[in-house]
């Protein structure tokens, strides 16, 4: 399998045989498949990943010089027609000269198939480029058939997250509306004879916070914390409130992990950036808050664990409006 981070002048491949993505786009690449969008590909069909320029026309320079030449073709009629053919010479040369420029220079990582089809996902961040392909390498020349990896890539930035001895499974919870639901608890964190501790709860929420923090420093456009019923709860208060962009569970028979999509630079707007003091309430008040209800919810009494959940509604309708 072909891994090459040289960066050309411009494509050789034909763009007719290749598919330009230049939106957000999330590739989770397995040892059996690679999916991003609506397409699944085995895994073995891929033949390379490597960076590659691709040359977009500036729709904004083509429209210019259209009317450009058509405002010269008014002038022209309007001088005499020695003048006039003269400048009928001309254009034709600005319009060669001028071509080579309307067209945008960018680059992006393309994932070329044994079908010759191949997908090139476009971004202006080569240094991000350039280690993806160095974490690409090591995880095709891994032994481990049970290794994952999502790669996050917009017009700005790439992001690489590799996950260890657990199979992926996509399962999005972007349209939930309410955690407070008994089943959909045991969905994500089936009952089991030892329960989370309050200790447990508050270390997870720590962690958690700390873990996104982190992320939004960097940049980065995707985290994995601990899926716990603490963590999934504030995940779901953040995203409520447009301060990630979504989530989702990644799960095998032993191990939940969230993984979180953070907003982008162009979507990570001053509305939905998670500011220090919001990131203190999450550390200091909303373990005081959640964690009782949690414990409540453990209960051995029913009567207090549906006052738990109808507390827990209110928790969240006060949050989410």
């Amino acid at each position: 399998m072909l891994i090459s981070n040289a960066v050309r002048g411009k494509a050789n491949t034909p763009v007719s045989s290749r598919t330009i993505y230049s939106k957000l786009t999330t590739i989770y690449i397995t040892k059996k498949i690679v999916k991003f969008g609506d397409v699944v590909y085995q895994f073995c069909n891929v033949t390379g990943f490597k960076i590659t320029g691709v040359d977009i026309i500036n729709p904004f320079v083509h429209i210019g010089m259209f009317f450009g030449m058509f405002l010269c073709g008014v002038g022209l009629s309007l001088i005499s027609p020695n003048i006039k053919l003269g400048f009928l010479f001309m254009l034709p040369a600005l319009f060669v000269m001028i071509m080579p420029k309307i067209w945008v220079k960018k680059y992006g990582l393309e994932v070329s198939m044994n079908s010759g089809e191949k997908a090139v996902f476009t971004t202006n961040d080569i240094k991000g480029l350039k280690s993806v392909i160095a974490e690409l390498s090591k995880f095709i020349e891994s032994d481990n058939e049970t290794e994952n990896c999502v790669i996050d890539i917009n017009d700005r930035n790439i992001s690489f997250a590799r996950y260890e001895n657990q199979p992926i499974t996509w399962e999005s919870f972007g349209s939930v509306g309410n955690f407070g639901s008994a089943s959909l608890y045991e969905h994500l964190n089936p009952r089991t004879k030892t329960y989370e501790t309050s200790a447990n709860y508050e270390d997870a929420i720590a962690q958690t916070i700390a873990c996104i923090r982190e992320a939004n420093l960097a940049g980065n456009l995707t985290v994995v914390v601990p899926a716990t019923e603490a963590t999934i709860h504030l995940v779901q208060i953040i995203k409520s409130q447009g301060l990630i962009a979504n989530f989702e569970l990644v799960a095998d028979a032993k191990n939940k992990h969230l993984l979180l999509h953070l907003n982008s630079k162009e979507n990570n707007s001053s509305n939905n950036k998670i500011t220090d003091r919001q990131f203190d309430w999450l550390n200091q008040e909303f373990p005081k808050e959640i964690v009782p209800l949690l414990q409540d919810l453990e209960s051995q009494d029913p009567a207090v664990r549906a006052k738990a959940v109808l507390s827990l509604g209110e928790f969240y309708s006060e949050r989410t409006k």
